[in-house]
């Protein structure tokens, strides 16, 4: 199992999977806030997208983009439906993610 790396995989899976909710659940705090605080914002959202860009998870990693974008431009009105969107997607997205690399 070693010689194929898919202890590697394993791992990289879960520290996916660990990173992305933890920068939701940021994001969230985040968008709660009155005021968006975009400089805190935007490189979560960053991190985000090129994480989820590694992986393959196309609509969080769209949805991310969108945000990372959102933050740049100032665009208090856009940032919380976003993050919305991105917990929405979240748990669909690890669950696919799940069952493509257990095939």
């Amino acid at each position: 199992m070693d010689s194929l790396g898919l202890d590697a995989v394993a791992d990289a899976k879960k520290d996916l999977i660990d990173e992305t909710k933890e920068l939701v659940k940021s994001l969230s705090e985040l968008a709660e806030a009155e005021e968006p605080d975009f400089a805190r914002i935007k490189p979560l959202a960053h991190s985000l997208k090129g994480a989820t860009g590694n992986f393959g998870l196309k609509k969080l990693n769209e949805v991310a983009q969108e945000l990372d974008e959102a933050a740049l431009k100032g665009d208090s009105a856009a940032v919380k439906p976003l993050v919305e969107q991105l917990s929405e997607l979240l748990p669909a997205s690890h669950a696919a993610l799940d069952a493509h690399l257990n095939r």
